[in-house]
């Protein structure tokens, strides 16, 4: 993100060999992008054929795996035993990037900033439940975007951590890993001093070195 743009990354994804793109930081911008490079000619019609081709097989493949399987326990998406197991995924995940390790990280009012309105519709609605107020006082900053930053009280990222070694908090940054209902009442927990944020960075983050809690 640094160096490209959404449509350049895309198109040199797909003529390096990648069939399926993730997390391109604007969709729209490119899909534009593929467009324009298939009517200029840098990238050919077949080429994208192909790469749909297969995106549909593996799709196939997988539900044909989940079909036959008759030992497969899936939670319906939305059921009581995925929200259980979102919750328990989410409160393990929850990374303390620095800052310390027990007790609360903010007050008994914050504001949150950052993130899309949804984002911040699921904190507030996640700090209702756990009876934090919302609106002043210790500022959380959410960073939805692998190549953001943030500063404030409180930096967390929602997805990717990358952008923790670019951030500073006069609290804690934290790293979430997600953006589920569930996710945010761990978060919530952690902010307020119920539980322990326990999770571990999998990736070198540079400019960071965590607290061994």
């Amino acid at each position: 993100t640094e160096r490209y743009t959404a449509a350049q990354s895309a198109v040199a994804a797909l003529r390096a060999g990648a069939d399926l793109l993730l997390l391109a930081p604007d969709a729209r911008a490119a899909r534009d992008g593929i467009v324009a490079a298939v009517r200029a000619g840098q990238m050919t019609e077949r080429r994208l054929d192909s790469a749909v081709r297969r995106v549909v097989a593996l799709q196939l493949h997988q539900a044909a795996l989940i079909a036959e399987s008759d030992s497969l326990d899936v939670a319906e998406v939305g059921s009581a035993e995925a929200s259980k197991a979102s919750r328990r995924l989410s409160a393990s995940a929850v990374t303390l990037v620095s800052g310390r390790c027990e007790g609360p990280l903010v007050g008994p009012s914050v504001q949150v900033v950052g993130g899309t309105a949804t984002d911040r519709a699921l904190f507030d609605a996640a700090a209702r439940r756990a009876g934090l107020l919302t609106g002043s006082g210790d500022l959380v900053v959410l960073v939805s975007s692998p190549g953001s930053a943030g500063s404030g009280d409180v930096v967390v990222a929602l997805d990717t951590p990358y952008g923790m070694g670019r951030s500073s908090a006069s609290s804690a940054l934290l790293a979430l890993f997600g953006r589920t209902p569930q996710a945010f009442d761990a978060l919530v927990a952690v902010l307020t001093g119920q539980r322990s944020a326990s999770g571990t960075l999998p990736v070198r983050v540079d400019g960071v070195t965590p607290p061994s809690c």
